[in-house]
């Protein structure tokens, strides 16, 4: 009876089984450079296989206001004046934008200004010199602007300490919530040594609840596409969050996001009530990309003089960004092969918008199967296959 048990259990077929499941086991810890491609590779099949629908204009949530070439041969090469971007802001705001995000920083002062000019200028006298220096400055006028309106600035990781500035923006908007036996975060997350930061007069103006601070620094794989968007970043032993989270955050009115860590890793960002943000273990956010929308685009030009479609504008979250091939901003997804970097952002805020209202979806907020796709919560190796449409475990609000 044992001697029959003992064949049953440990015969050819049995061992060749344990064997196997040994082997992917070890496969799956080991998580070889090969084995994570190919994980990549079906990805982008399911993405390519069955993008995100791109909905009716009306339903659009994101505008992208576009510094494209025929803007930069109107008004003049970049960078324009800060009075020319203050008057960009207004406009967008007096047309109903629910807040402009920048996905570009001021990190040095303008030299349009009348002030530098005042410097820089031979043969004028000390008089009109004073009276030029004594007028406020474009820098001003700009933050001035932003301290009156909903507006989110952009800011740059650097992996070198050499590389941009040390220290925090003026503000943090992130928490952190972890269960028990939970890792710090910090193990996981993208750390910045330094940061590329805007000007301390445009940072101060943006310290107001209404406002912030968000990073659009995204990482490509190896192979260059770029398929996730961390949801947050360490920078000085803090947290600080991606560009689109925090324009959900000001959007929201919300004075904090709040993050959630559990025994695996990280969980979910809560925006909101009803508005949550699903990650993977290690805070990146896998958005149900697209193809490529030209018509969520509005030429910067169009908003300045008055000419842009209101409907594009009205109740939508506006990000200033460049589709000019010279200010290098062209990016690859899993969808298209050249691409803005601003839509990057766009594309994710808007999967968590179009997401449908309140429902009882698991451990949080759902997304419908149709509107975000994000990687599980076991990490990179494990991914839920059950069709093109329910392939990929989503977030959003619910």
């Amino acid at each position: 009876m044992i001697g029959r048990f003992f064949r049953a259990a440990f015969g050819v077929d049995r061992l060749i089984g344990y064997a196997m499941l040994a082997g992917f086991v070890a496969l799956y810890l080991w998580n070889p450079a090969p084995v994570e491609f190919a994980r990549l590779k079906v990805f982008d099949y399911y993405v390519q296989a069955k993008p995100r629908d791109i909905p009716p204009a009306a339903q659009k949530p994101v505008t992208i206001i576009d510094l494209d070439e025929q803007s930069l041969e109107s008004v003049g090469q970049w960078p324009w004046p800060r009075t020319t971007v203050a008057k960009l802001v207004q406009n967008l705001m007096q047309m109903g934008a629910v807040l402009t995000a920048f996905d570009i920083v001021f990190a040095e002062p303008d030299g349009k200004s009348l002030e530098a000019m005042a410097d820089a200028t031979v043969g004028l006298d000390d008089e009109t010199r004073e009276k030029l220096k004594k007028l406020p400055s474009n820098d001003q006028v700009l933050a001035d602007v932003i301290k009156k309106s909903r507006v989110v600035l952009g800011q740059a990781g650097r992996t070198s300490e050499t590389e941009g500035v040390k220290g925090p923006p003026a503000k943090k908007s992130v928490g952190i919530r972890k269960k028990k036996g939970a890792p710090d975060p910090k193990a996981f997350l993208p750390v910045f040594p330094s940061l590329v930061r805007n000007i301390p007069v445009l940072e101060e103006a943006a310290g107001h609840r209404m406002a912030g601070h968000g990073m659009f620094s995204t990482t490509p794989d190896e192979d260059g596409v770029i398929r996730n968007v961390p949801a947050m970043f360490v920078h000085e032993g803090d947290y600080f969050p991606t560009l689109s989270i925090e324009m959900l955050r000001v959007a929201t009115g919300r004075k904090t996001v709040m993050a959630q860590v559990g025994v695996a890793g990280m969980e979910k960002i809560g925006v909101a009530k009803g508005l949550t943000v699903r990650t993977d273990r290690f805070g990146r956010i896998w958005p149900y990309f697209s193809k490529h929308d030209p018509d969520k685009y509005v030429p910067a030009r169009e908003v300045l003089d008055g000419t842009a479609d209101p409907a594009k504008i009205k109740g939508k979250l506006t990000i200033l960004g460049t589709s000019a091939v010279g200010l290098r901003d062209i990016r690859t997804i899993p969808t298209e092969r050249d691409i803005p970097g601003v839509e990057v952002h766009a594309q994710f805020d808007a999967t968590a918008q179009r997401s449908p209202g309140k429902g009882g979806g698991r451990g949080g907020s759902q997304a419908h199967p149709a509107e975000g796709r994000s990687r599980p919560q076991h990490g990179p190796g494990r991914r839920r296959q059950h069709g093109v449409g329910t392939a990929l475990r989503l977030f959003g609000p619910g």
